[in-house]
């Protein structure tokens, strides 16, 4: 079963927490206004670890499970707002195909960071497993390059590639950091949610 902390800093957003029983990763809303997936490591072991890194989100917290869920099916659907009419949609998944690495293909949501080009990018794939839990694969990028190499995805929420989805992994970090504060504070002050 994944653990899922909330992490209030002095300073700045809160930070979503992710474990299972070998991995971490942490979900920061950064002060240069993007969103970013971290897994959690040290410095020796990005050296050392090439492999993917994998976490499944299952219906053991239904929470989570559901917020990861419909965020894979809004974009999968290539949903990128709830008010989307049908040719917007469409318009999307044209754009999202003439792109080298489209965000959606074969059923999995594949996103290049944006920190780097696309082809030596970091990439997050997010899959449907056959028993219907939902599989994030963190992918390093530069695997041969040992001094710049990162299992990080950065989110941009200005000038992304995959605008304006981008805004769907936002609304799982607000709903993330609203409920985990509500569950784990006695008495739930109004969290403030950063968009």
């Amino acid at each position: 079963m994944l653990k899922v902390e909330k992490n209030n800093r002095e300073w700045g957003a809160p930070i979503i927490k992710i474990a299972n029983d070998v991995n971490k990763f942490e979900i920061i809303f950064g002060g240069n206004g993007d969103l970013y997936f971290k897994p959690v490591m040290t410095r020796m072991e990005l050296f050392e670890k090439g492999d993917p890194i994998y976490f499944v989100i299952n219906k053991e917290d239904p929470f989570l499970f559901e917020s990861f869920n419909r965020l894979y099916s809004k974009i999968i659907n290539y949903s990128a707002f709830d008010s989307d009419d049908n040719s917007t949609v469409e318009d999307r998944r044209k754009e999202d195909s003439y792109r080298d690495y489209p965000l959606v293909n074969n059923g999995t949501v594949s996103w290049h960071s944006d920190e780097d080009m696309s082809e030596i990018a970091s990439v997050l794939n997010i899959r449907r497993l056959d028993d219907g839990n939902l599989q994030l694969e963190f992918i390093k990028n530069r695997p041969e390059n040992t001094m710049y190499m990162t299992y990080s995805i950065r989110f941009r929420n200005s000038g992304s590639t995959y605008n304006p989805f981008n805004f769907r992994f936002m609304e799982l970090y607000n709903n993330l950091c609203a409920y985990y504060a509500n569950e784990k504070e006695e008495e739930a002050a109004p969290t403030k949610i950063y968009k």
